[in-house]
């Protein structure tokens, strides 16, 4: 649900302005008189607080077109072909998302994030659902910097690959009051750039499915250990080169390994289990960190798991380790961080350790 938002930063700048992207009519020349009509009506448009979409995405083969104040465009890429620039006006975004019945997201790290930030996050809820790889944004309120700023709440929110999101403004433009700027800005998104976007989607529907499935009545309890039960026994750990495969999969997408192959890794465990319980309304994070080298493990190495919250209280959960073992078996779920560490120690993260929160309490031990 879209939480409330300062409209200050959706200023409409022109009165009466054109909903949607602007796109010069093409000129047709049956005539001369037809040639300087088209070309009277193409000098009248107004333009003055628009940009061409070639600045908007930074790329000259774009055709002519118009980003305006009160749409954002979003660019939609064809493998082999010239991408789609699809305008949509704000309000249009920000309707659509709040009709989704739940987001494939955490709300938590939000709370480290200035508010303003809100309606970016909104816009990148519609691009990702949508399919979109990049945007451009304008606001009188955010630049570049704010996003920069953000960016690793931001990935973690939306469990973007290593590289992050990018971003840059492109052009500023006064609006005409001597205090405003309006800025344009444009966002990558690299999990829809780099990943197929098709095998996204086909992940998300299966994790759909998966939360449709649990029995109604259930409480968060119940439902987290369904969830949790479902891939521990229907995922399987891949103990081949997984990251450096050259088998043709090297364009792996985590979620949709967990989901639809059913064999991943850890961080296929971890992202799948983030899907599904923030699509359960379950709030859920993840935390990276490293197990250290012992002499039960000569090598060691980088792991990732989850913290979720049920029943108002935050748990550690790792599905990874608790893969194929019958329920009552389970060691890893809904545990305090001492039970987590009394099994094998690991190290997480300086700054997964500095912004999550305390698990001091076992689930199983409540009702």
């Amino acid at each position: 649900m879209i939480r409330k938002l300062s409209w200050v930063l959706l200023l409409v700048l022109i009165a009466g302005a054109l909903g949607g992207c602007r796109e010069d009519p093409e000129v047709e020349t049956p005539s001369e008189s037809s040639a300087s009509a088209a070309s009277e009506a193409t000098q009248a448009a107004d333009h003055t607080m628009d940009i061409t979409w070639a600045t908007a995405f930074r790329d000259k083969s774009l055709p002519q077109g118009y980003v305006t104040p009160d749409t954002i465009a979003f660019y939609e890429p064809h493998e082999g072909s010239t991408p789609d620039i699809v305008c949509v006006p704000i309000q249009e975004v920000l309707d659509h998302v709040a009709a989704m019945e739940r987001l494939p997201r955490t709300h938590y790290y939000e709370q480290f994030m200035e508010e303003k930030l809100q309606f970016l996050l909104h816009i990148i809820d519609y691009a990702m659902d949508m399919g979109y790889s990049r945007f451009s944004m304008p606001s009188t309120e955010i630049i570049d910097y704010d996003i920069n700023q953000a960016h690793r709440y931001i990935n973690y929110t939306f469990r973007m690959n290593a590289n992050g999101l990018s971003c840059r403004t492109v052009t500023k433009l006064p609006t005409g009051d001597g205090e405003q700027t309006l800025n344009y800005t444009l966002v990558v998104l690299p999990g829809m750039e780099l990943y197929d976007i098709d095998k996204y989607h086909a992940a998300l529907d299966a994790a759909r499915e998966v939360v449709d499935a649990v029995p109604k009545g259930y409480n968060e309890k119940q439902t987290a250990l369904y969830l949790y039960h479902y891939l521990t026994e229907n995922v399987s750990y891949d103990y081949d080169d997984y990251y450096g495969s050259d088998s043709g999969d090297a364009d792996w997408n985590l979620v949709y390994d967990a989901l639809i192959n059913h064999s991943t890794v850890c961080a296929g465990y971890t992202e799948a289990l983030y899907y599904l319980y923030n699509l359960a309304g379950i709030d859920c994070i993840t935390v990276q960190g490293y197990i250290p080298a012992t002499q039960w493990n000569s090598e060691g190495g980088y792991h990732i798991w989850n913290i979720a919250r049920v029943n108002g209280e935050y748990y550690y959960f790792d599905a990874t380790w608790d893969a194929g073992c019958p329920m009552m078996f389970y060691q890893f779920f809904g545990v305090s961080e001492e039970q987590l560490q009394s099994y094998y120690p690991r190290d997480i993260a300086t700054f997964d350790a500095e912004i999550s929160p305390n698990c001091d309490k076992n689930l199983m031990d409540t009702p």
